[in-house]
């Protein structure tokens, strides 16, 4: 089983994680976010708005922006990097050969 990049508890260095536990963050995530909203609605809002202000402005560059992230990635991890985009029928796949992805 492959393993994904998840950072420590000061986001400083990435650990590796398996599949399972990677979707145990992802869910924990989830909650958390829950019960911030629960406690404090209004967080939706401002949430909301940030999201629509971020996709008008990427508006009909969002393929553009991919690239230009993975080669800052490339940039990142020392040389140049490939990227690859493959579409398919239930979404599009863009992978690059840069620093692997993780939250901050």
């Amino acid at each position: 089983m492959s393993s994904l990049p998840y950072p420590n508890d000061d986001f400083s260095t990435p650990e590796r994680l398996d599949e399972a536990s990677w979707w145990r963050f992802l869910e924990s995530e989830v909650e958390a976010t829950k019960n911030a909203y629960r406690a404090k609605p209004s967080l939706i809002l401002r949430d909301f708005n940030a999201e629509k202000a971020t996709s008008q402005d990427y508006a009909e560059r969002e393929l553009l922006e991919l690239v230009q992230n993975a080669a800052d990635a490339a940039t990142e991890a020392g040389g140049n990097g490939k990227v690859r985009i493959e579409i398919r029928k239930n979404g599009l796949i863009v992978a690059n050969t840069g620093q692997p992805v993780f939250v901050r």
